[in-house]
């Protein structure tokens, strides 16, 4: 399911560079698209166990680790988050290819996701984050 949902989200993110309002957010975008790209997707190894857990007070499908900002970074994937289809995974895939390009605060992460969400034609998932940080939304 996740290399699916890779797939899906390189899709999405050629479709938004290709509509980018400005040579600057293109740019951003292909910066995104080359570490999903470079990134590996993995289980989390064991150490991650309550990150992924349902009883975790917040939902997390998948995240990347603090340790991440080597040549080969990856994103880990929480197992259950397949329960909710390639294209939850997909947005999910986006935002953390996001903090993979060095933008770790959550709501600039979250605002950049839904721009691209939104030069790629894509209705978004509203995460947690958007009510958090005050974007948009409903």
């Amino acid at each position: 399911m996740a290399s699916e949902a890779r797939e899906v989200s390189l899709q999405w993110l050629s479709v938004a560079a290709a509509n980018a309002s400005t040579p600057e957010l293109q740019a951003r975008i292909q910066a995104v698209t080359d570490s999903l790209e470079s990134s590996d997707l993995r289980s989390p190894p064991a150490v991650y166990a309550k990150t992924c857990s349902s009883d975790s007070k917040t939902f997390v499908a998948a995240f990347v680790s603090e340790d991440s900002q080597s040549n080969n970074p990856d994103i880990y994937v929480c197992a259950h988050s397949s329960r909710f289809g390639k294209y939850f995974l997909a947005q999910v895939l986006i935002h953390e290819a996001i903090h993979l390009t060095g933008v770790r605060e959550e709501c600039a992460t979250t605002q950049l996701e839904l721009s691209i969400m939104s030069d790629a034609f894509e209705t978004p998932f509203e995460s947690s984050y958007v009510s958090r940080c005050g974007i948009g939304g409903n």
